[in-house]
This record gives structure tokens, sequence and C-alpha cells, in this order.
């Protein structure tokens, strides 16, 4: 039983309530629903849960910390230029990429150097 249940948060993947499910929740006064007040009409409240119906209706945005995967690189470094790794969140999908340091090059060969001035492609070496 909700009996001393005041204040509820409903998310957005919410699509019916059934019957009886705040039934003697007399104590419910806040719904906090992340959508709008008329996307909360279309969910489908059956019997027995006007507790939930009469209490106040506010909007609320969802935040949270999130929670990043170990990360996959979309970029690969190489000698003369940064890679780069993407991360999701593993709770909201959210992605975030960070810079994959071109790290250090061990310039002792000619064929190194006339790479870096003309590009890794040049047939010209």
């Amino acid at each position: 039983m909700c009996i001393s249940l005041e204040t509820i948060y409903i998310g957005t993947g919410l699509n019916e309530v059934r019957v009886d499910a705040f039934y003697n929740c007399n104590s419910l006064m806040d719904v906090y629903y992340s959508k709008s007040a008329s996307d909360f009409s279309y969910i489908n409240i059956y019997s027995d849960n006007g507790n939930l119906l009469n209490a106040t209706l506010h909007p609320y945005t969802y935040t949270h910390v999130h929670t990043w995967d170990s990360g996959v690189v979309t970029t690969t470094p190489t000698c003369i230029s940064d890679g780069e790794m993407l991360y999701t969140c593993t709770l909201c999908g959210a992605t975030r990429t960070e810079t994959i340091s071109d790290g250090d090059h061990n310039w002792d060969s000619k064929r190194d150097a006339f790479m870096m001035l003309y590009g890794p492609n040049s047939s010209d070496y």
C-alpha cells in the first residue's frame, strides 16, 4: 500500500497505469512528469486511480551523472595526426569525444622526414 506516498516521478516510458495502482494513495499530492501535460493525457490510466489524477502535475527534466562506456577509437592516431575516441553514456546514449594524442615519433630516417614534409601517400621518395 502507498498510504504515505506524497510524490512520484514518471519518466517517458510509461504507457499505462493498471487498475488500483494508486488506490489508497491518499497522501499523493505531486506528480512530476518528464513530458508535457498533454502527453500525460495519452497514458492509459485505468479505474480506481483517482489519487493519481487528482495530484498536481509538474514538468521536470530528467538529469543524471553520465556513466561512460570504455569507448571506441573512431580515428586512429598516426605519427603526424591525433586520433579520436568516442564514449557513450550507458544510461541515456549521450556521446562525447576525446582526442587521442599522436604520440612521439622517432625521426631516425630520411624517409620519415620526407613523409612528414610531403605526406604519407607521396610516391616521390
